[in-house]
């Protein structure tokens, strides 16, 4: 939740606080591109433009709330944008990819006085190339971290949204595999596939018994979430079951880092 759903959704209220009406242009239709998208559309932007290279992830981006997509694959992505928002661009652009090329392209699809926030996490080293009279003309560049809010109050916000049906989070979820222990490695999807907004791993793990006796395990449940990030496997995980005593944590803790050096292997 706080990662990727708060990380996207966050910016949205938190950082550009777009107003209702306003025109939106999301660079990057992963799993928290998508919820970029989807905060834009409760918040009730007029406009929400899409921008991916892979046309998987923009039908998706259509099912979360975009009114617009753009193949940046086959389109220039700025013309395109600007055309699609008129009046020289739109008022927000959100940049979920974190390349030098993408933001650029972000600030430069926004008009006079708009906004573009950089959510995507860049490589080290990476620098910029901007024309200073995009700043004159009250351009506005600038980022968000983990959502640019609060945490204790925007995880409940979102989750009491999710219950209402409001805000999807199901939908978020590419597939579920189910991961043991012993399993062998698992390979993340061919790079370039774009078929993963999020992995659901679940785990379960059976804790010895504590006090040496034959009686039933205690059952703990770890969820892991996995997403592909430039051809490796980022891992979450969230113990949402588990015994009271800090051993069985401890085993369940141990299992996931197993699981997880193997994805990342």
């Amino acid at each position: 939740m706080s990662c990727g759903v708060l990380a996207g959704a966050g910016p949205v209220w938190n950082r550009a606080k777009v107003p209702p009406g306003a025109s939106v242009a999301v660079f990057g239709c992963g799993g928290v591109g998508l919820n970029t998208i989807q905060a834009a559309r409760l918040v009730g932007a007029a406009k929400i433009i899409a921008v991916d290279v892979l046309p998987k992830k923009l039908e998706w981006a259509q099912e979360f709330g975009a009114s617009h997509v753009v193949d940046a694959s086959r389109d220039d992505p700025v013309a395109r944008v600007q055309a699609i928002a008129g009046g020289g661009g739109v008022d927000y652009a959100f940049e979920v990819v974190g390349t030098q090329r993408t933001i650029e392209q972000a600030l430069l699809s926004t008009h006079r006085g708009g906004m573009a926030v950089v959510i995507g996490i860049s490589p080290a080293g990476t620098r910029l190339s901007i024309d200073p009279m995009l700043l004159v003309q009250q351009r506005i560049l600038t980022g968000s971290s983990f959502g640019a809010g609060h945490q204790r109050t925007d995880v409940p916000m979102l989750i009491d949204l999710f219950m209402d049906g409001t805000y999807k989070l199901r939908e978020l979820i590419s597939r579920r595999i189910a991961a043991r222990r012993d399993q062998p490695r698992l390979r993340p999807p061919a790079a370039g596939q774009g078929q993963a907004q999020r992995d659901r791993l679940r785990l379960t793990a059976r804790p010895p018994p504590l006090d040496g006796s034959t009686k039933a395990e205690t059952e703990g449940r770890v969820f892991l979430t996995a997403t592909l990030i430039r051809g490796r496997f980022a891992l979450r995980a969230c113990i949402l079951h588990y015994g009271t005593s800090e051993a069985d944590i401890g085993v369940l803790v141990a299992t996931v880092r197993e699981v997880g050096a193997r994805l990342a292997a």
